[in-house]
């Protein structure tokens, strides 16, 4: 199956005969908010997350993903701060991570809760115990953002033999070429 994680929403899907099917989620909806949110010590993701975070959006984050395998000196986190409830900081090795509730979390750890969430997701309705997931990443990705998304999966308890990233541009350009019709390019 693969799982198409984006900065505020994922989509998994399965392959159904010859077809692609978008895999709902226990809400019965095709795309879960990819937001977390830390409250009374537990950690709450998607929908369930969304309905917290309108109490407490301090200790909600979303967009978790931009900062895999960031160091907290990159002018990114800087920017990211504008956009998120929660406080970016300087984790001991110097990368950044996520302050929730006093808690320190790396965005790799955050980003495996919510696969592992998903992956149960996929694995109710797929009902197959030899998983394959493709995870799409964005294509801007360099080596640690994939490293870090690698180690995110593997801490989802996803076999990293049975875990490949695609390019989400590459990911389309499949999706575009599954046999489909092509949409008209005609434009009036």
């Amino acid at each position: 199956f693969g799982i198409d994680v984006g900065s505020y929403a994922s989509y998994v899907a399965s392959q159904q005969g010859t077809g692609v099917n978008t895999v709902a989620n226990e809400f019965g909806e095709r795309h879960t908010p990819a937001l977390i949110c830390y409250q009374r010590g537990e950690l709450f993701f998607g929908y369930i997350a969304e309905q917290k975070s309108v109490q407490s959006d301090s200790c909600s984050v979303a967009a978790f993903t931009r900062l895999l395998g960031k160091k907290f000196s990159d002018e990114l986190c800087e920017c990211e701060q504008r956009f998120t409830h929660a406080k970016i900081i300087e984790l001991d090795d110097g990368y950044a991570g996520f302050e929730l509730n006093k808690e320190k979390y790396r965005p790799e750890e955050l980003l495996a809760i919510y696969l592992r969430k998903l992956v149960e997701s996929a694995k109710s309705s797929i009902r197959d115990e030899n998983l394959y997931v493709a995870l799409s990443v964005p294509a801007y990705f360099g080596h640690y953002e994939r490293i870090a998304t690698l180690e995110a999966a593997e801490i989802a308890g996803l076999e990293r033999d049975s875990v490949c990233l695609v390019n989400s541009t590459t990911a389309g350009m499949c999706d575009n070429l599954s046999g489909r019709p092509a949409p008209s390019r005609t434009f009036s």
